[in-house]
């Protein structure tokens, strides 16, 4: 299986909304531009247990298997650190302080594809219904710990029961023990949840989990079951699954030490048959 491999090269942007704020030298901020460049197809796949089958497809009219190209909405888009609650409310910092802090934010909506890495893929349940899970040996979002640290990967899985939204953090994928932090919003843990009548920015606790929490245990013949299920898919239903690889603007790791770093994309899903 092959991954696509990302070369994220960056050049420092700061934003601000008044002359009066002043760069310091030496400062550090979460907020900066890079390009990403894509040299490898990445590819997707899947496992499943039982008489049924979990296949993947990169369109709801393709031919559906146990792996699929995955294809990206902009594989050279300029991505710009954002943040959201909710996958729906997207927001970029327009301000900061003397001491680094992100003082004002401004929508970011219409950036939300551009300045992230995106796409749609399709999984069927054919033959039986299934729970399912993250693949971790399939996998694959990079090794660098500094890029890890500072992404997040939201999935946005709509099914005939409805919508689940997951964000999940990447620390889990490799070392991040190296990454640097700085915190450059005024509470850790936190993201941009809207914008005040007075112009203030919201926070809201970051809705994050751990990527591993969603993964499936056991081996390829027999997937065991996460502690968190991705989505429920009944027998020979399709369900639509939007993604988002991005930078998390208000992560203490996501900041200029995060530029230039080798990441990869590519997914793996386990499904565990249930009675649907």
């Amino acid at each position: 299986m092959k991954t696509g491999r990302l070369k994220l090269s960056a050049a420092l942007a700061l934003f601000f909304a008044a002359a009066s704020l002043i760069t310091l030298i030496g400062s550090t901020y979460a907020w900066f531009t890079f390009r990403s460049y894509t040299n490898v197809t990445p590819i997707s796949g899947t496992v499943s247990n039982g008489d049924g089958s979990l296949l993947i497809a990169n369109r709801e009219d393709a031919v559906f298997s146990e792996y699929c190209e995955l294809l990206l909405s902009d594989a050279s888009a300029e991505l710009l650190p954002i943040s959201t609650p909710d996958l729906e409310s997207f927001f970029t910092v327009v301000s900061q302080n003397r001491g680094g802090i992100a003082t004002g934010y401004a929508p970011a909506e219409e950036r939300a594809k551009s300045n992230t890495l995106n796409g749609t893929l399709y999984l069927k349940g054919e033959g039986a219904g299934f729970d399912v899970y993250f693949w971790m040996p399939n996998m694959d979002c990079g090794t660098d710990g500094r890029a890890l640290a500072a992404m997040r990967l939201g999935l946005k899985i709509t099914a005939a029961a409805g919508t689940e939204t997951h964000i999940f953090r990447l620390d889990s994928m490799g070392d991040t023990s190296a990454a640097e932090t700085r915190r450059t919003v005024p509470e850790s843990d936190t993201v941009v949840a809207g914008i005040g009548d007075d112009g203030k920015p919201e926070y809201a606790a970051d809705p994050a989990a751990d990527i591993s929490e969603a993964a499936a245990g056991g081996t390829e013949d027999d997937p065991l079951p996460g502690s968190l299920r991705l989505c429920a898919i009944a027998a020979d239903e399709t369900v639509r699954v939007d993604f988002w690889l991005y930078l998390e603007g208000c992560d203490d790791n996501c900041i200029n030490s995060a530029q230039g770093r080798d990441i990869a994309l590519r997914f793996g899903f386990a499904g565990i048959e249930n009675d649907m």
